[in-house]
């Protein structure tokens, strides 16, 4: 399967890992779906790790990811914070992109590791 979906236990991280062959074209809408499911049962703000590291994204992929986020009301819901880890040059293009309000107008960090991404949300995001 090209994208898992888990949610890490007793916290309110969901994490997205996405891997070849994903096509976006085909899929994103089901992994959008199953998403948001899983961000309702939480019931809070939920924070969205898209972990991209093991997949070879386009930019007509981006686009058809960004434009589900947009579909499915994810980029521009309060309570889902999402931060990406990648190092494509088309990952950082969605983390600057993700500013214009057309795409939700919120800023999503972007990170090499899943380590570093972590890190930032316990250090930075969730309260004490």
């Amino acid at each position: 399967m090209p994208v898992s979906i888990e949610r890490l236990p007793l916290q309110p991280i969901v994490i997205v890992k996405v891997s070849e062959p994903f096509n976006p074209a085909t899929e994103m809408e089901a992994v959008g779906r199953q998403f948001m499911e899983m961000a309702q049962a939480i019931g809070r703000p939920v924070y969205r790790i898209i972990d991209t590291t093991h997949w070879h994204m386009s930019f007509s992929d981006l686009v058809n990811v960004m434009d589900e986020d947009v579909r499915s009301g994810a980029d521009s819901d309060p309570n889902i914070h999402s931060i990406l880890v990648g190092t494509s040059e088309f990952v950082a293009l969605g983390s600057q992109a993700s500013k214009q309000e057309h795409y939700g107008g919120k800023h999503i960090p972007l990170f090499a590791s899943m380590e570093e991404a972590l890190a930032y949300i316990h250090t930075d995001l969730i309260p004490r």
